[in-house]
């Protein structure tokens, strides 16, 4: 069997696998699309559009202006990016030859990933699929939370989603993550006064 990824903006994918010891391996899927990467600074640039760093992160900006301000070079939406800054809805698009040992697809926002790393994620996921795939979800987006509000002193949490998958018949998956799909969603947003740490984290999308 195969897997079809088809990505746009900087919401990524990760494939967990089971290794010799029955643990999980988590490998990332996806590239996120960001305006500092030299190809797509180039198309952005060509299409009019500029990129700028506001100290924290590269956003796509108008030429001489401050909007929109997106820090993805690749969306969904966004119509003013799309048509006067170049920001393109184009995927990126490749196929995943699927093994026994994948058991399930983890799909997340950035606001996981930014504060955890594919295999800190697996870890996790492995930690909790005892309890079944959606208490493992929300596990992961309890965890990624607590994240943003160290490591920024409660000033700001991006969003946080998880997508859980499980893969495979039955017999090929682990028994906790049997079911078709779980997903666990949490948004937040919190006002502060002091900009965040731009040393502890990348900058978030808004």
């Amino acid at each position: 069997e195969s897997l079809d990824i088809f990505s746009v903006g900087d919401s990524s994918a990760a494939l967990l696998s089971r290794n010799e010891h029955g643990g999980l391996i988590g490998r990332r899927l996806t590239v996120d699309h960001k305006p500092e990467d030299p190809k797509e600074r180039a198309r952005i640039e060509a299409a009019g559009g500029s990129v700028r760093f506001d100290g924290y992160c590269h956003r796509v900006v108008k030429r001489f202006r401050d909007e929109p301000g997106l820090n993805m070079s690749r969306s969904i939406g966004d119509k003013v990016a799309h048509k006067v800054c170049g920001v393109s809805a184009k995927p990126d698009c490749h196929c995943v030859q699927l093994k026994s040992e994948d058991v399930a697809l983890l799909i997340c926002s950035d606001g996981i990933w930014e504060v955890l790393s594919e295999q800190e994620a697996a870890d996790i996921i492995a930690a909790y699929s005892y309890k079944g795939p959606q208490m493992a979800a929300m596990a992961l987006a309890d965890e990624a939370q607590l994240r943003w509000e160290v490591g920024t002193r409660g000033t700001t949490i991006d969003d946080i989603t998880v997508l859980l998958v499980a893969l495979g018949p039955s017999d090929s998956a682990s028994t906790e993550l049997k079911s078709d799909a779980s997903t666990a969603t949490t948004t937040f947003s919190i006002d502060f006064d002091t900009s965040p740490d731009p040393s502890w984290s990348e900058c978030s999308s808004d």
